[in-house]
């Protein structure tokens, strides 16, 4: 299993800012909900277009706003294998799970939470802060998105913008200068055009073991467009609106 943190975009760039996702999206009062009992291995629910909804598995809370799907949608959510992942100091927790309709884009970002055992977390020698959403792309690899971590709750929340197979992950807690785990971009527009500018968001992390932080100095994206033989590489600037 890989992990990914490269990002290659085969159109026009203009502006690139480096952010954190936070934010949850709220869904509307008339909503349809999944029924999540105990034991249960999958849920569904249909899910308005008009009103948006939730839907439920376990410790996986799936929230859909108003207007993120063109029309009212049967959606499901089923435990899957847990991909084995022992590179960057990086280990799953729980067990992942496949939405589906496997690949439904979204009009609008979905919110995700994702909590987990602390007892696991002890058990895996984990870092919590560096707990970060994944989702499985189509060449197996696992791709970090951006998510926020409630200590308290102990949960680990973040928006998704398509539907595959998620998992959270973090780092273990191991001294020295561990290598900083990249997010996924976030498009705006959503979906890239030819000629408009982009902008690109992620969020790079940098949990160093030990009593020493870690920090970072400067991130670059290399971009290339469709039929381009090479890259070009721009700096990212921290975004201060989010």
């Amino acid at each position: 299993m890989k992990i990914k943190s490269t990002l290659a975009l085969p159109i026009f760039l203009s502006a690139l800012l480096l952010a954190s996702a936070c934010k949850k999206p709220s869904a509307g009062s008339e909503s349809g909900e999944s029924a999540n009992t105990a034991g249960s291995t999958t849920a569904s629910a249909t899910i308005s277009a008009t009103h948006g909804g939730y839907l439920n598995l376990g410790q996986y809370s799936l929230t859909i706003p108003q207007g993120a799907l063109e029309a009212d949608t049967q959606l499901a959510a089923t435990y899957t294998q847990t991909p084995d992942v022992n590179t960057m100091n990086l280990n799953s927790i729980g067990q992942a799970v496949k939405f589906s309709p496997e690949g439904l884009q979204f009009l609008k970002p979905v919110g995700l939470k994702i909590c987990y055992s602390t007892a696991e977390l002890a058990a895996l020698n984990l870092n919590e802060q560096s707990m970060m959403v994944y989702y499985q792309d189509p060449d197996d690899g696992l791709v970090a998105m951006s998510g926020s971590v409630d200590a308290g709750a102990h949960c680990v929340s973040g928006t998704i913008e398509h539907f595959s197979t998620y998992i959270a992950m973090a780092q273990a807690l191991v001294p020295g200068n561990t290598q900083p785990t990249v997010g996924g971009a976030n498009f705006l527009p959503a979906t890239p055009l030819a000629g408009i500018a982009l902008r690109v968001r992620t969020t790079i992390t940098d949990f160093n073991g030990g009593a020493t932080p870690g920090t970072i100095t400067s991130a670059f994206l290399n971009y290339r467009i469709v039929g381009a033989s090479s890259y070009t590489k721009v700096a990212l600037q921290p975004d201060t609106t989010d």
